[in-house]
């Protein structure tokens, strides 16, 4: 993390660009009329959770492989399209965040759980890991919230010695707070894709509060003067939420993605979260202040 840290943040940006770029072109040589059609600042957040799948994955298998906890770790990546992403307008295909969690952690997972509605995409990703992971390791549920619902059952099961990565990378409100809750309440480091302007399209526009409701577990949301507070908002259920093991996580910080280009406006948040370490957990804060440095760019 030091050496790549040491690189100006534009050239990390494209050296990490390119390795998602020669993946995805390699996978997408299976079924390649089945894809994730994608904007161009969506792979800002691949890169970001290509890092940290690397960073996370080089933590808990050193603990794992020394005997401590834990025993098992788990992605989770409930909305997990095709397993590619193309680019629109510029036609580029990139690795998409369940090839991304196999490739950068160099297969450390003990089981990969993934989700998607559409039955094309769903298949389409389930050749596409297949080649890169032996069939008894991972799942693929038909949609998000039946697979938070399947993974709280897992854990239920286990308890103690597993934690996880779960990667939620929403186009709206798909994942409900009470299936969201459940996979909190055990250990495990969370990335959410909070898509701020669709968040408030639901408010404002589509007038769907018992969806936006669902989505929160809460209706302070009705508190919201402007859109930037929403995130604020779900930051605080997260930080609510207390683990079987009697713990916060207290590491909670949220990176914004928004500009204007050609395409029309944009704005999501990146939000991470975790449990803080003994050590002050200057691995998390590191990582923070690069996400927003890149992010700017």
């Amino acid at each position: 993390m030091v050496k790549r840290r040491s690189l100006p943040a534009f050239e990390l940006l494209k050296n990490n660009l390119q390795r998602l770029v020669e993946v995805g072109e390699k996978l997408n040589k299976i079924h390649p009329e089945h894809y994730y059609e994608a904007r161009r600042w969506t792979p800002l957040k691949l890169i970001l959770l290509m890092i940290y799948v690397a960073m996370y994955s080089k933590i808990m298998v050193n603990r794992r492989d020394r005997g401590r906890f834990p025993q098992k770790i788990l992605y989770i990546d409930p909305l997990a399209g095709a397993g590619i992403n193309k680019i629109r307008d510029t036609n580029d295909v990139i690795a998409g965040s369940p090839v991304i969690s196999v490739i950068f952690s160099s297969n450390s997972f003990n089981e990969y759980f993934f989700a998607e509605s559409d039955i094309k995409r769903r298949e389409a990703l389930k050749a596409r890991i297949a080649k890169i992971l032996p069939q008894g390791n991972f799942h693929i549920a038909k949609e998000c919230n039946a697979l938070l619902e399947y993974v709280t059952s897992y854990l239920s099961k286990i308890k103690y010695g597993v934690h996880y990565l779960l990667f939620i990378d929403c186009e709206g409100i798909e994942p409900r707070w009470d299936k969201m809750s459940s996979v909190l309440s055990y250990p495990g480091d969370l990335i959410f894709v909070f898509q701020t302007v669709e968040v408030w399209e639901q408010i404002r526009r589509w007038k769907n509060y018992s969806g936006v409701t669902n989505f929160f577990g809460t209706k302070d949301w009705k508190n919201a003067k402007k859109k930037e507070y929403l995130v604020e908002i779900y930051k605080k259920q997260i930080s609510n939420i207390t683990t079987i093991d009697g713990s916060k996580r207290k590491l909670i910080d949220h990176v914004t993605v928004k500009g204007d280009i050609r395409e029309g406006s944009f704005h999501y948040d990146l939000i991470f979260a975790a449990k803080e370490t003994t050590g002050g957990s200057p691995w998390f804060h590191n990582f923070i202040s690069y996400a927003k440095r890149i992010a700017k760019h």
